[in-house]
């Protein structure tokens, strides 16, 4: 049986592993900027280092249980944190999740984009899953773009309900595992 430590995808620029609770303060380097923990369901501004540990934590159990792979991932050539991605299933047959989030001095430098490319073959390797889904804040057209940039197609809208108590509106994308034809 693989370990957590068996888990590790690389791209050009990043290797990528499974969260664990040692990476507990580079996990709070990723979620630590205002913006982005306003566009995230389950994070509340300021970001504190218990919710932080709690990723590790449910990087951890998702891991065990099977159900989750919650990735951080840091630059090869300075091992600094650069951005954090996860895959998980979902209550719906064949259909798995992916969200990520970019350190903020790392955003706008094709960070999100190599991580979910990286992501997209290993979910469909492993999970065995037929289309991946993501969400992305209305008000957040960078990630959007991202997402259809790399294949994924605009199917609806959803609400999330967020550790704030409110509801995050988003749109919802996905992408087939072969090629969607127009």
């Amino acid at each position: 049986m693989k370990s957590m430590h068996d888990y590790t995808l690389e791209t050009e620029r990043f290797v990528m592993t499974l969260i664990h609770d040692s990476d507990a303060q580079d996990v709070f380097t990723v979620m630590n900027d205002r913006q982005t923990a306003e566009i995230i369901s389950f994070l509340i501004w300021p970001v504190t280092m218990e919710q932080a540990e709690s990723w590790c934590e449910r990087s951890i159990r998702g891991f065990a249980e099977k159900k989750e792979f919650l990735f951080i991932a840091r630059s090869k050539s300075d091992h600094r944190p650069v951005g954090c991605i996860s895959l998980h299933g979902t209550n719906e047959p064949n259909i798995a999740e992916v969200g990520y989030m970019v350190t903020k001095d790392c955003q706008g430098q094709g960070c999100a984009t190599e991580m979910l490319k990286a992501i997209i073959p290993f979910a469909f390797r492993l999970s065995r899953v037929s289309f991946l889904r993501a969400t992305a804040a209305f008000e957040n057209e960078v990630s959007s773009h991202i997402l259809k940039k790399q294949g994924f197609v605009l199917i609806g809208k959803r609400d999330l309900p967020t550790a704030k108590d409110t509801i995050l509106h988003c749109h919802l994308y996905e992408y087939a595992q072969s090629p969607v034809q127009e």
